[in-house]
């Protein structure tokens, strides 16, 4: 189902284990309105250091996740820092709140340059990700 409104707040909840996007707003006619979205998963990046193996790392950093909450998946991708091409491990968690503390413990991962993203809110990462602008 789709709805156009003005995206007046927006903050996340976590519910038998999984995060929610709670949007609350005003649809055309005038009705407020919470759009609740439960697809959106909460993600962060290793950056790998250059000449580094990913699997090597992805090996490693599958030795720490066993300490933490667990996340959902993991993937190697390519991405720009800089405009140039850098490896990076995608990795998706289940709780938003968990991001940092996964971050700090995954950054010491032989391999793994630093982390990037983690930083950014869940809620944030769900605007720019969906590019949702508030009004």
């Amino acid at each position: 189902m789709k709805e156009r409104f003005w995206l007046l707040d927006l903050n996340y909840e976590v519910k038998e284990g999984e995060p929610e996007i709670w949007l609350w707003g005003v649809n055309e006619e005038g009705s407020r309105i919470l759009v609740i979205d439960r697809g959106f998963q909460p993600y962060f990046y290793l950056l790998l250091q250059e000449g580094v193996d990913p699997k090597t790392v992805l090996e490693g950093v599958e030795a720490l996740r066993s300490r933490l909450h667990p996340s959902t998946r993991m993937e190697v991708v390519e991405r720009k820092l800089f405009g140039k091409p850098v490896k990076a491990i995608k990795i998706y968690c289940q709780d938003p709140d968990s991001i940092p503390q996964y971050a700090n413990l995954l950054s010491k991962v032989e391999g793994v340059k630093c982390p990037l993203e983690d930083d950014i809110r869940y809620s944030m990462r769900y605007l720019i990700d969906n590019d949702v602008t508030p009004c």
